[in-house]
């Protein structure tokens, strides 16, 4: 299939542009996400956001990407990088 493409010339039939994860997980240690939502922080609004779409089991908070970024009205391609600055 890719030599026919090739010979069919200079045309974009399929891109990808990224692959993100279908859930994120999170496990808090030093606080709970309780004490993390009432900090008042500045992330504390996307702490109380996580906590009300989360589920817990065994210490693990699990939410879909694609709810969590509706929910913070941001691109689910940019939800990564919010964490990453937690």
């Amino acid at each position: 299939m890719l030599n026919q493409l090739e010979k069919a010339g200079n045309y974009n039939f399929f891109r990808v542009d990224g692959i993100l994860p279908v859930g994120i997980q999170m496990r808090f240690h030093s606080k709970t996400l309780d004490e993390l939502v009432e900090s008042g922080s500045e992330n504390s609004k996307f702490y109380k956001v996580f906590k009300s779409l989360a589920t817990v089991r065994q210490g693990v908070y699990r939410c879909h990407l694609l709810d969590l970024a509706e929910k913070l009205d941001l691109k689910p391609s940019k939800v990564p990088e919010r964490l990453y600055q937690l």
